[in-house]
């Protein structure tokens, strides 16, 4: 009968990495007095306990041995899957961690809504923007006072969330702790497994400084038409083909002209005709007299 200890061991598992192992050893003692003597003597182990363990010993049945490696088998299993739970969880963390780091130091606003409009989470950007803390805005339903000229281009636009796309891109003036201010928001809808929007992801930026440039440029350009307009001179615009884009009123007057505006495709074309000699002057700038 072969004598000694065999060692088992089960690998242990967490998705398709080995993370470790669980061994145990089972087996008959040696029986033989020159064997013992020579782990007495390697062990430092008194030769007569050995001979009395060796004899008193008795061998286990192999049925208890494979019930042994059942259950190792099934700890090693519990123990991989606790391993890959605690792995995926710390892997969630740190993304958590990246993630809140992020958008905790953007300036852009980040909102997610369900769909009955109660927050589920909000950017300390957004919360400083509307003096609210994220304790007051977590579970419940936020409204900031939109300008009333644009209630109805933003009830318009949120409609683009339960379509595809899924998307909604509105500019709207909202009372913040700064007063009125413009904010673009780029809305977009999450689904859920049917289809249906669970989650509304909001991303939103101070756009005044923009509108408030685009509005001193819409000025500038009404500024200068009002003064070509009053202006003595005769004033005409071509482009880079010689085509008419602008003759002023007074180059009409001066002239004798009059303007008959042409469209066809992207190319505007002005067509000047001459009530003083009938000829028609398309395509070409007309030079003026000194």
């Amino acid at each position: 009968m072969q004598r000694g200890i065999r060692l088992h061991a089960i690998p242990i598992f967490a998705g398709e990495e080995v993370v470790g192992a669980i061994n145990f050893g089972y087996g008959d003692p040696p029986k033989d007095p020159d064997q013992l003597r020579k782990l007495s003597e390697t062990y430092h182990l008194h030769h007569e306990d050995l001979i009395r363990e060796a004899r008193a010993y008795h061998s286990r049945p192999p049925f208890i041995i494979e019930l042994a490696k059942k259950r190792l088998r099934a700890t090693a299993r519990i123990i991989g899957s606790m391993i890959e739970t605690r792995q995926a969880d710390e892997a969630l963390r740190y993304s958590e961690r990246k993630y809140r780091l992020l958008v905790e130091n953007q300036t852009d606003l980040v909102v997610k809504v369900d769909t009955r409009g109660r927050f589920l989470f909000a950017s300390p950007s957004y919360c400083r923007m509307f003096g609210k803390s994220e304790e007051e805005l977590l579970g419940k339903r936020f409204l900031p006072l939109v300008h009333d000229e644009d209630r109805a281009a933003t009830e318009e636009a949120m409609k683009g969330l339960y379509s595809p796309l899924h998307t909604a891109f509105i500019e709207q003036r909202a009372m913040t702790e700064k007063g009125w201010i413009w904010i673009a928001w780029a809305d977009t809808a999450v689904l859920d497994s049917q289809g249906n929007v669970k989650e509304i992801i909001g991303v939103g930026r101070d756009i005044t400084e923009r509108k408030r440039m685009e509005e001193e440029l819409r000025h500038s350009h009404l500024l200068m038409k009002y003064i070509i307009e009053h202006d003595r001179s005769a004033i005409a615009v071509h482009d880079k083909d010689l085509r008419y884009i602008y003759v002023s009123r007074n180059t009409l007057m001066i002239t004798t002209l009059k303007t008959r505006i042409l469209s066809a495709g992207t190319t505007t074309m002005c067509s000047l005709i001459c009530l003083r000699n009938g000829r028609k002057f398309t395509g070409r700038p007309w030079q003026g007299r000194s």
